[in-house]
């Protein structure tokens, strides 16, 4: 169960409210599993997955959090 609770990967960011929400595929998990959460649930621990995904889209702009139907 621990492996499933991991974040290996940050792949989106939006935002909502004021607040960031980070795209999160999770160890262990398909890509179809990923999950949005806010970054009170990445940081601290997390924040290199976070800073190599800034990296990796080069501080890409936020987009604005779309609450599925």
């Amino acid at each position: 169960l621990q492996q499933y609770m991991e974040p290996e990967r940050v792949i989106g960011r939006e935002r909502h409210e004021g607040t960031d929400y980070y795209l999160v595929k999770w160890r262990a998990l398909s890509y179809s599993e990923c999950t949005w959460e806010p970054t009170a649930v990445l940081f601290p621990e997390h924040q290199t997955l976070v800073d190599a995904f800034l990296a990796r889209t080069d501080g890409a702009a936020v987009r604005a959090f779309v609450e599925p139907n």
